[in-house]
């Protein structure tokens, strides 16, 4: 090996802010947990022509049955199979996020579930009551929008090999934002009254 790969190599262990690095000053940084309410954040208002359909576990996360009012909805739109199987996916993972990550699976906490349709676009916002969330998910989000703006999202690692584990714990996946980011245009983030985290799906109308 020469010594200028070497150097090179050496460079790129050391970069600062290179996120694929779990070492590095960014990495390192952000390895922690963030509660929302700390920050001086301006809060997501939703517009009121927005369809709500926010609802309260008690039970529990019932996927089928909110599959099958996203299926309903979407099919009075006119939405044909392959719309929606391009689209239901990521929902549900906003969803999933929701309970788990965001209410830590609590079933008295508000799960919010709103839709604005029109002939240009449809337009989702997922959000929760509250919780920290794991600071590695912010460059987890830079890498995931550099892989889609590069055409590369498949390839992007899941959040958990992200984060430098072998498996991803029992009953998760770690590929939920890859999903949402695979179904939707636009996914953003922001923060709620409640100091939760809202996130907004955008993609095409059909």
């Amino acid at each position: 090996m020469s010594l200028y790969i070497l150097i090179k190599m050496i460079e790129l262990c050391n970069e600062l802010f290179d996120i694929n690095n779990l070492n590095s000053l960014v990495r390192t940084e952000f390895d922690k947990e963030i509660n929302l309410k700390d920050y001086d954040i301006e809060c997501f208002s939703t517009p009121k022509n927005f369809r709500d359909f926010s609802f309260i576990p008690k039970k529990g996360l019932n996927l089928d049955r909110i599959i099958d009012l996203l299926e309903e909805d979407l099919t009075k739109k006119g939405a044909n199979y392959f719309y929606l199987s391009q689209t239901i996916p990521g929902i549900c993972e906003a969803i999933k996020n929701a309970y788990e990550h965001g209410n830590l699976e609590d079933n008295s906490k508000k799960i919010f579930l709103l839709r604005k349709f029109s002939k240009e676009k449809l337009e989702y916002v997922v959000g929760d009551e509250g919780g920290n969330i794991n600071g590695n998910f912010i460059p987890y989000i830079f890498l995931i929008r550099e892989n889609k703006k590069d055409g590369s999202l498949d390839s992007a690692n899941d959040f958990y090999s992200f984060c430098g584990k072998h498996y991803a714990p029992k009953g998760h996946s770690g590929v939920g934002t890859k999903t949402m980011h695979k179904c939707f245009n636009q996914v953003k983030y922001f923060r709620n009254e409640q100091g939760g985290l809202m996130v907004n799906l955008i993609k095409p109308s059909f």
